[in-house]
């Protein structure tokens, strides 16, 4: 009876429409939409790239406010600037 039951519920899960869903409401903006909600602009070509967490550690200031279980698998990537569209930004992001 109960394995009955659980595939009633299973074939109910998969009976049910699947649709895409945004961890934040940025993803579903333009990128007109982001660049005036942003607060910098710019272009840049990347000259670094450094993996964070367990076995890398976190990068800077982010080590400070953000746990490092939340940056394992992110990547903490190093821009030369080559041209601003909007706010105030270094030779260096």
């Amino acid at each position: 009876m109960k394995l009955l039951l659980a595939a009633l519920f299973a074939i109910g899960l998969a009976s049910l429409p699947v649709q895409q869903v945004a961890a934040c409401s940025c993803a579903a903006s333009t990128p007109e939409q982001a660049a005036e909600w942003a607060d910098a602009v710019f272009a840049g070509t990347v000259v670094n790239e450094q993996p964070v967490g367990a076995d890398a550690g976190p990068v800077g200031a982010m080590a400070a406010t953000l746990p490092v279980p939340a940056l394992v698998g992110q990547v903490v990537y190093t821009f030369d600037v080559d041209g601003v569209a909007k706010g105030s930004v270094g030779g260096q992001v």
